[in-house]
């Protein structure tokens, strides 16, 4: 890379510098920190508990599938949106792996695809979350009562902590040598079409409100 940075040659010369320096740059913002997300996410020894408070979309609703088990606050209208064939770019952190283990190919497909939101009715149909939680006044006390039902589970079924950390590993195995996998080919084919500028266009067209989605 330094070694084709530091050329000063003729205008092919700068289209190379300039290229490379933009593919640095994507790799820094997109490929890093996706790895990174990932690594975390998957080596944590609990299991992640994610508590969806409303609407996640993009790399958010990735993590939220990320996530061993779900909780909704059904009063604020939660749902999982994949913009990603809209906006111009494809799956990340996952998401080619995940919606399919947790909805199922057509499902997977369908919101994938065609872009289409994970609305209330399908996460119940699906059984996406563990419970819905209505009438909570606001996050903090979703919050506490999803502990605390945590809490009252774990001690019911005085579940042992060690089997629950090794349960999880297990089950996590082959869901880990899938997403190595799925994440280098969403990260290699992803990159193409961000270094092409299409999704910026599209970024640019929604906020001046040329184009229209679901968001």
């Amino acid at each position: 890379f330094e070694a084709v940075a530091d050329m000063k040659g003729d205008d092919d010369d700068v289209k190379k510098v300039d290229k490379i320096a933009k593919l640095k740059k994507y790799l820094g913002n997109i490929a890093t920190p996706t790895i990174h997300m990932l690594q975390k996410f998957s080596l944590h020894k609990n299991p992640l508990i994610c508590n969806l408070n409303g609407p996640a979309i993009g790399f958010s609703a990735c993590m939220v599938m990320l996530c061993d088990i779900i909780n909704i606050r059904e009063n604020n209208k939660p749902y999982l949106l994949f913009p990603f064939t809209s906006l111009g770019f494809v799956t990340e952190a996952g998401s080619s792996i995940t919606l399919y283990q947790k909805m199922g190919i057509n499902m997977g497909n369908e919101h994938l695809i065609l872009s289409e939101p994970i609305k209330y009715e399908a996460m119940k149909r699906h059984g996406l979350f563990w419970k819905e939680y209505a009438g909570m006044k606001d996050t903090d006390e979703f919050n506490v009562a999803v502990q605390r039902d945590v809490a009252n589970d774990l001690k019911r079924n005085s579940a042992f902590p060690e089997s629950i950390t090794e349960m999880r590993r297990q089950l996590l195995y082959q869901m880990k040598q899938r997403l190595k996998a799925a994440t280098v080919d969403e990260i290699m084919t992803t990159l193409p079409l961000w270094m092409s500028g299409e999704p910026h266009r599209r970024f640019e067209q929604l906020s001046q409100k040329k184009r229209r989605h679901k968001l």
